[in-house]
């Protein structure tokens, strides 16, 4: 106790700076989370009246963890009301947030990991994904994948680690369109991962293998039961024709770039996804991204984004969220580019950097404000909002 007393008193404006970034996240996803609408969308009143019996659950599984943290929700709070209903997607947005961050603090430098952070999670598409009574949020859990395998190669303690990842994969093979990335994953590292568990005790590896077997059983249940739940699992949408694949990827440039699609579940009326000062840092972040594409960071962003692309294509709306992690990955790539390319101008001109670090700071605040005042202000009072969510649970 006393080490950790000591640790924090060395320490304590970091941890103060920390501790309000925590609670500033967690007002962004509560806040008038029962009341900023009306009412609830009729896909958030179709998910809410799923039975969260186990035998209902055993039969359809998709989204599992989802669902476990709806159903410990609802034990604390047995009154289906639109908070509790809409609490879960907040818990995994709030997981999210934690996750983007530690992947950039393990990419980049402290400001840029910052920065970068700000942007995603003060995002209206981040928000409106991780306030919804749906599972819409957990198309972006793709990035823990990475983080496992970063925790796997640096960790002091690989039993833990083996032991945590295993668990949280099979946890995330239920999550609709996710056994993309974690096939590519297998692809890309699967060799190094046989050699790090090569290195584990035989017995933590067998006991590891029976747990997950045995979580995995609903998985192969259901889908022996119904069979098309195989689709679902797979990503797939109602139509997947080549033509409706060819058309869902032509619409995801228009729908970031300049124009939305009339969905409220999406954007506001007809906005894009995204703000110029986001757009310019992403075309800087692939520019960035292809010129160093050998770097193992880029390799995983261009895989996310490749693998999003995908389910975007054989999905459907629904499923742009698959995109949100890779998008604000190379939002922060952009961001890494332009300090690195004015530090390299003015290399030890201490106001030179500060200017720089002020601006971006400055604009990313300003596309922080534009997306918070679009989510809460815009949002709950456009017209096609409040016709859309004007149904009660």
């Amino acid at each position: 106790m006393r080490k950790y007393w000591f640790y924090f008193a060395s320490d304590w404006q970091r941890m103060l700076v920390f501790g309000m970034a925590i609670i500033a996240v967690i007002f962004l996803l509560t806040f008038h989370l029962g009341n900023l609408t009306k009412g609830a969308h009729t896909s958030e009143v179709q998910f809410s009246q799923r039975s969260p019996s186990v035998r209902s659950i055993v039969q359809d599984p998709v989204n599992m963890p989802y669902i476990v943290v709806r159903n410990v929700v609802r034990k604390a709070s047995p009154q289906i009301t639109t908070t509790t209903a809409r609490l879960p997607s907040s818990v995994f947005g709030f997981v999210l947030v934690v996750c983007f961050y530690a992947l950039l603090s393990l990419w980049y430098r402290p400001r840029v990991a910052i920065l970068g952070t700000i942007l995603f999670a003060t995002s209206s598409w981040f928000l409106r994904s991780s306030r919804l009574a749906t599972p819409e949020v957990m198309s972006s859990l793709s990035i823990t994948l990475v983080l496992f395998w970063a925790w796997l190669q640096r960790t002091r303690h690989p039993r833990l680690a083996f032991t945590i990842s295993c668990l949280a994969v099979v946890g995330l093979l239920y999550v609709p369109g996710m056994i993309w990335f974690i096939a590519v994953a297998g692809v890309w590292r699967g060799k190094q991962l046989i050699a790090d568990l090569s290195k584990l005790p035989t017995n933590v590896v067998i006991v590891m293998g029976i747990i997950s077997t045995i979580l995995l059983i609903p998985f192969f249940y259901s889908i022996f039961i119904t069979p098309s739940l195989i689709l679902n699992v797979l990503g797939f949408g109602n139509d997947w024709s080549l033509k409706t694949i060819w058309e869902q990827l032509s619409h995801i440039p228009a729908y970031l770039f300049i124009r939305g699609p009339a969905d409220a579940l999406v954007t506001v009326g007809k906005a894009a996804l995204l703000d110029i000062f986001t757009i310019t840092m992403v075309l800087l972040g692939l520019y960035a991204t292809f010129k160093s594409w050998r770097l193992d960071r880029n390799k995983v962003t261009l895989a996310l984004l490749i693998s999003g692309l995908i389910l975007c294509a054989i999905g459907d709306l629904k499923t742009m969220t698959s995109l949100l992690v890779p998008i604000y990955l190379l939002a922060a790539a952009g961001i890494a580019f332009m300090l690195e390319e004015w530090l390299r101008v003015f290399p030890r001109n201490p106001l030179a950097r500060g200017i720089a670090t002020t601006l971006l700071s400055l604009a990313v605040l300003l596309a922080g404000f534009y997306h918070i005042t679009n989510y809460f202000i815009a949002w709950p009072n456009a017209p096609l909002t409040k016709s859309t969510f004007s149904k009660h649970l």
